[in-house]
């Protein structure tokens, strides 16, 4: 089971989806690297389409997204599993955070802020 942490879903170049924040440029040169491109909008399409229908046509042709870490995994025989962004049933390090979290408030039944200020005094004075 793979968490979600940036470091690990590291995108394959060819199933890395068009950004949100490309100009019209960014959205031709994706189209056109992918072989999306329309026959019906001409020899120039580049400069004749719209930034709107090309961003449309990215976000219809997104592709389904493959991280290396799965090809990775593969050459040892061993399938993936992503565990989806903070569902405590199904991500085992959440439900493990709320055991800690109950056992620390059953453990700190009288703590308090007046027990912060006291504790901090003592350590302060010399």
């Amino acid at each position: 089971m793979i968490n979600r942490a940036p470091y690990r879903l590291v995108s394959e170049e060819a199933t890395r989806p068009a950004a949100r924040e490309f100009r019209k440029a960014g959205f031709a040169h994706w189209l056109w690297k992918h072989n999306l491109v329309v026959l019906e909008w001409g020899p120039n399409w580049q400069t004749t389409c719209a930034r709107a229908v090309l961003k449309q046509s990215t976000d219809e042709n997104r592709p389904t997204p493959r991280y290396l870490v799965q090809d990775v995994v593969a050459r040892f025989g061993v399938s993936t599993l992503i565990s989806p962004v903070a569902h405590s049933e199904l991500n085992p390090i959440e439900m493990e955070r709320g055991t800690v979290k109950l056992f620390l408030k059953r453990a700190n039944i009288t703590f308090s802020v007046a027990t912060i200020d006291g504790s901090n005094k003592m350590y302060t004075s010399n």
